[in-house]
């Protein structure tokens, strides 16, 4: 183990925290925490290492936008909300790739069309984005700088699983997913994200929005607040 963490230790030395987060810097951990049993891709360990490390960032920070468990247990199952979560992501995953601004305007589209279906159960999908999708796109930005390869790998896996409609019966870890493709998706299309994390409201609801087309067909969609 004492190796395992040396090599873990000599890897994370060659990561650029503060251009991940602003104020972002590395800080003691436990590989009991965060490695898996036989664990031997230790540039995939080093990304889970900055996950955990984040989440103690965020804390230190004043974050209060942490998941309610039960919340998310009484999730409802509605096929309606289902099928827009499936096309909001396809949406999302659009705009990231083709880096587009439509696209990702029509996601936000569907998203508010969800949010008068399932009402304010949508505020704990939107935590999940916020407190664990923040954390996961700094581990994602930490392997980018670590393994390109490995970045793209898992980068695959993450749209992949955003795709599935068999995993919106975990919307807690889509949702997660979710949140890092977000953050990547915001950074590509150059709309700063960058917020201190005392703030109160979600991620989603912090984007700054530029009036388009979209509004005259869909009404128009929240502004800056």
């Amino acid at each position: 183990m004492q190796k395992l963490y040396t090599e873990v230790e000599n890897i994370l030395k060659k990561v650029d925290f503060d251009a991940i987060w602003k104020g972002f810097a590395p800080c003691e951990f436990i590989l009991n925490d965060v490695a898996k049993p036989n664990e031997e891709d230790v540039e995939l360990l080093a990304m889970r290492v900055v996950h955990e490390m984040f989440h103690t960032f965020q804390t230190k920070q004043g974050e209060s936008r942490k998941i309610n468990d039960l919340a998310m247990s009484a999730y409802p199952h509605d096929i309606d909300n289902y099928h827009l979560k499936i096309a909001e992501n396809h949406y999302l995953i659009k705009a990231f790739g083709e880096n587009s601004e439509v696209d990702f305007e029509q996601f936000a589209v569907l998203r508010r069309a969800r949010k008068r279906i399932i009402g304010d159960a949508i505020n704990q999908e939107l935590l999940v984005e916020t407190f664990e999708g923040m954390a996961e796109y700094a581990g994602m930005m930490a392997l980018r700088q670590i393994s390109h390869q490995k970045f793209m790998g898992q980068l695959e896996k993450q749209l992949v699983y955003a795709r599935n409609p068999e995993n919106l019966c975990s919307m807690w870890r889509l949702s997660r997913h979710v949140g890092s493709i977000l953050c990547m998706t915001l950074k590509a299309l150059g709309m700063d994200f960058y917020h201190k994390l005392s703030e109160p409201r979600p991620l989603f609801d912090l984007i700054k929005w530029k009036p388009t087309i979209i509004d005259e067909c869909f009404g128009k969609i929240q502004y800056d607040k």
